[in-house]
């Protein structure tokens, strides 16, 4: 039968299986030589040091989320990075009520994002009918088919700038608050959640 250490640390490698391979092995590893040293052997003293597995796994993830971030040379993150990094940290500290706020917030995005596309949609097809409404009776109805074709141009040109203006802009509402999650990440466990461990992650 396993030792609690043991079973606690069998539950931690459980919950950092989204890890690398060489970095699982070393918190594991870390924490079972912590909990040697510090004489940790019943499991309720080591929740109440440490806190649960899958917490302390949180806590594990999220700091190596953060350091690989930055090693990473100081252009912009790409916004996958960015959405996984906010993901990451807002999992370790999360309770279930900021979880529910925070999948709320990306069902909007969503619903927002689909909006915009299906307008977009409706202002191509405009453009598109226009287009052909100019080019089929340029012959029949003169200056009046120009102005429609014309029109119709604009649209189109106008549409082809907004999905880049959108993306850079959704972009840098996302690295500003990756930014911004880091720094309250690590302020709160800097402040809030001391670490009696010194471990970083």
């Amino acid at each position: 039968m396993p030792t609690d250490q043991e079973q606690y640390i069998t539950e931690l490698k459980y919950y950092l299986k989204t890890m690398p391979q060489k970095e699982r092995d070393d918190a594991t590893t870390y924490y079972l030589e912590y909990l040697k040293d510090g004489d940790l052997v019943n499991y309720k003293d080591i929740v109440e040091n440490l806190g649960t597995p899958r917490q302390l796994a949180r806590q594990i993830t999220a700091n190596y989320t953060i350091s690989e971030d930055e090693k990473q040379p100081k252009k912009e993150g790409s916004v996958n990075h960015n959405v996984k990094l906010i993901v990451t940290i807002l999992a370790a500290i999360a309770s279930p009520a900021l979880l529910g706020i925070a999948v709320f917030i990306l069902l909007m995005l969503f619903v927002f994002v689909f909006t915009v596309g299906a307008l977009l949609f409706a202002a191509l097809f405009a453009a598109g009918l226009f287009i052909w409404l100019g080019v089929t009776t340029i012959f029949s109805k003169g200056i009046i088919a120009l102005s429609i074709l014309g029109l119709g141009l604009l649209i189109l040109g106008v549409l082809l700038m907004i999905p880049p203006i959108v993306y850079f802009v959704v972009r840098f509402i996302i690295q500003i608050g990756a930014n911004w999650i880091k720094k309250i990440y690590r302020y709160s466990q800097a402040k809030l959640n001391p670490r009696k461990d010194g471990y970083h992650g």
